[in-house]
């Protein structure tokens, strides 16, 4: 799926603007999402799925406007992770199951063996499925979500600040996985400022040049 966003303006808060933002993203792309503040890149993100309003110029998917009904269509099409998750003393097995059985992924193929498939790509042992959220370490319940994202092979995935929690051999796992031949088709837009991730990315857009 194509991304494009043109002449884009967004307000975040009160003191924050940022003008005339166009950019496109094309399957196999990883684009980055950098500069500006934490909340104005998470703000383009969200722009993308609908979900965050924009003060001026349009945003689309495959030529087609991401807008109303239209929005809630494309969402389907969509994995966003957010920058923050938090499950709690939830069993990562049963927020498994939970995604599964969510009716947006009735026609995918998901299974454990496909989601352990995904785990052993972040260098997650397979036992992880059977621990709770709240016993893993920030980095390791991070990598969990990303694998959640992943399984249920999305055209897009929009990924906010994706090695926030990572140590260098965490980044070197999650940056293995989005370089990796299954996301070859992918639509891949990420916001970060970690320079080893913007490494890998073919692509940027930074919002330090779009300040109003």
């Amino acid at each position: 799926m194509i991304i494009e966003m043109k002449d884009v303006h967004i307000q975040v808060g009160e003191s924050e603007q940022y003008g005339n933002i166009s950019f496109s993203a094309l399957p196999g792309d990883i684009f980055s999402v950098t500069g500006g503040s934490h909340q104005a890149r998470s703000a383009v993100l969200q722009s993308l799925t609908g979900v965050q309003p924009v003060e001026k110029g349009w945003i689309s998917v495959d030529g087609e406007a991401v807008k109303g009904n239209l929005g809630a269509y494309f969402r389907r099409q969509m994995s966003y992770l957010p920058s923050c998750l938090d499950f709690g003393d939830e069993l990562v097995c049963d927020v498994i199951d939970y995604y599964i059985c969510l009716s947006v992924n009735k026609n995918k193929e998901i299974s454990m063996s496909i989601l352990k498939d995904e785990l052993r790509q972040l260098s997650l042992k397979d036992d992880v499925i059977d621990r709770k959220f709240s016993a893993l370490s920030a980095a390791e319940a991070q990598r969990v979500a990303i694998a959640l994202t992943g399984m249920t092979e999305r055209k897009v995935f929009l990924l906010d600040n994706p090695t926030s929690s990572q140590d260098e051999r965490g980044k070197m796992s999650v940056m293995s996985y989005l370089c990796s031949p299954r996301m070859k088709d992918v639509t891949l837009v990420v916001a970060t400022s970690d320079q080893a991730l913007l490494s890998v990315c073919n692509k940027s857009l930074n919002l330090n040049h779009f300040i109003i």
